[in-house]
Parts: structure tokens; sequence; C-alpha cells
């Protein structure tokens, strides 16, 4: 998978800021740990939503998440709870040393909404797409990310659903053969978005924030136009 540039990162997160002023934040935040609303922000996707953007010396953007962003974890002793977000989220598989969209997102969002509590629900797998039946209702990764959301959505009674972060596309575009086939990733998606939207409680007009393929991936592998799709 080729790496995801910055500047996707920071489209997203540009996405997370013009979200963020139009659910402006009601009344003033207390201090400390009493946070005034919890907000639930599920992440899905294949490798570039899990993390393909390095950690480096020279990198000049965060590496940590700020105070107040939370993740549902995932594995021994951590599943389903919530719990300080790291660098490298409990996606289904971690990528050790690399990260993803969500960092932006959540520096943005929570500049935007002080007081606030950020759940992530990371529930990313690399190579992952419709065309190998891991996305849309029934498929594995799909209703784990549902049955993660829904975890989140009961940790706190005021908990909601604000955004849902969807990075994905190389799988489906490499196995594309003709037009047709990105015609049926425009309905796989569009089925799925409707799905979560339906299935998730407050979610029925949640904002989904897609991000695109990298330019030189979709320049070389992209032959039918599932990145007009995205």
């Amino acid at each position: 998978m080729t790496p995801t540039p910055r500047s996707r990162l920071a489209a997203l997160a540009a996405g997370a800021l013009a979200l963020a002023l139009a659910a402006a934040p009601r009344g003033p935040a207390p201090a400390g740990t009493d946070w005034r609303e919890t907000h639930v922000v599920l992440v899905a996707g294949q490798s570039n939503a899990v993390g393909n953007d390095e950690i480096s010396e020279s990198r000049s953007g965060p590496t940590d998440y700020p105070p107040g962003a939370f993740q549902i974890g995932r594995g021994p002793g951590r599943d389903l709870r919530v719990l300080p977000a790291v660098a490298q989220l409990d996606h289904v598989r971690r990528r050790e040393g690399r990260l993803g969209p969500a960092l932006g997102f959540a520096h943005a969002y929570l500049a935007a909404h002080p007081g606030v509590r950020l759940i992530l629900v990371p529930a990313g797998r690399g190579r992952s797409g419709f065309v190998s039946g891991d996305w849309g209702a029934g498929a594995p990764l799909f209703e784990d990310s549902v049955r993660r959301t829904l975890a989140a959505l009961e940790a706190a009674p005021d908990a909601r659903l604000v955004a849902i972060l969807w990075q994905q596309g190389e799988r489906d575009a490499n196995a594309a053969r003709s037009p047709a086939d990105a015609a049926a990733y425009a309905a796989a998606l569009d089925a799925q978005i409707a799905e979560w939207r339906a299935r998730l409680p407050g979610g029925a007009d949640v904002p989904v924030l897609l991000g695109e393929m990298t330019e030189p991936f979709a320049a070389r592998r992209d032959r039918f136009g599932i990145q007009a799709v995205i």
C-alpha cells in the first residue's frame, strides 16, 4: 500500500474542523475530567485508516493524541473498554510506528470542542475491501464496527455518534476489471453508509468523511474510476 501523505491527513483534519464548527459546543467546559459531553467517532477502512504515516524526527505534526481523546480497546484485558487513545489505535491489526488520519481529526475536533470526551472506535484492517467480503452488512469487519460503536455509545449516558471516518478503496481498485466494478463499489459503499445510519443510535444523519486513495496509487492502479466514486 502507498503511504498516506500528510496532505490526506490534513484534509481529514480540515473536514473534522468544519464538522466541529458546524456543531459548536454548548456552554462552558468544566475543569478537570468532568466531561461536558461524550462524542463518538467510528474509524473504519483498510491500511490507510489504520495508519501509513511514518513517525519520524522530521514530522512536523503531532505524534500523540490530545487529552480528552479515548478509544474502544481491543484484545485481552482491553476488549470493548474505554481506554486513552495512543499513537497506534486498537484497530483489527495495529501498525507499529505509523499514524492514521484519526490523529489529525482528534486534534482538530477537540480544539473546537473544549471539555468534550472523544471516544474513537478503531475498526480498520489492512488489505480489506468489499470485493473480499470484509465490508458491508453481515460482513465481519462491518459487524465488528457496529458492535464496537455500540459499546462506545453505551459507555456514557450522554454519548452520541458525531462522525464516521472511512479510508478505503485500494483493495477494490486492484481487483476492478471494468467500469461495472466501480459502479458495484459505489452501490456497496452507499449501502454500507445507509446500514450504519440505520443501525447506530442517533446515526440517521451522521456525517461520513470519505478519504480518497493517494494520487500516485490512483494514477497507477485505479483504471475504472473508484477514486471518482469516493
